[in-house]
C-alpha cells in the first residue's frame, strides 16, 4: 500500500438515534421525577441550618449501618476488614466536622408542616 493513502476505518458508522432509545431516556427521566416526588412526600420537611447539618445527616446513619454490618455472619472477613477501614474514615470525617463547628453559635433545625 502506498504511504500517501490513509487506510479506511473498518468500524461501521454510528447508528442514528432511534425511537426506542429516545423512549428509554424519557422513561428514565420520568422515573427520576417520580422518585423525587415520592421522597418529597415521604420525608419530613426541615427548616433551619440544614446545609450545615448535612454531614451529620449523612455520616451518622452510614456509620450506624456500617457498625451493624460488622455483626453480619454472611460477610466474609475480607469484607469486614474493608468495613473497618470505611468506619475509620467515617469517624475521621465526623470528628473533623465536629471539631470545625462554631461552638459559639447554636444550630437550629425544625420539622415543619408540609404545605400541600
Amino acid at each position: 500500500m502506498p504511504e500517501d493513502k490513509v487506510p479506511k476505518s473498518t468500524r461501521p458508522p454510528p447508528r442514528p438515534p432511534d425511537a426506542a432509545g429516545h423512549r428509554a431516556v424519557q422513561w428514565g427521566w420520568q422515573a427520576i421525577r417520580e422518585l423525587r416526588d415520592a421522597s418529597a412526600n415521604a420525608l419530613p420537611a426541615l427548616r433551619g441550618d440544614v446545609d450545615e447539618l448535612w454531614p451529620l445527616l449523612w455520616l451518622v446513619p452510614s456509620l450506624h449501618r456500617s457498625l451493624q454490618l460488622l455483626q453480619a455472619i454472611h460477610l466474609s472477613w475480607m469484607q469486614k476488614v474493608w468495613l473497618l477501614q470505611h468506619i475509620r474514615l467515617l469517624c475521621d470525617r465526623l470528628s473533623s466536622w465536629l471539631d470545625g463547628l462554631d461552638t459559639r453559635r447554636s444550630l437550629e433545625v425544625l420539622l415543619s408542616k408540609r404545605q400541600e
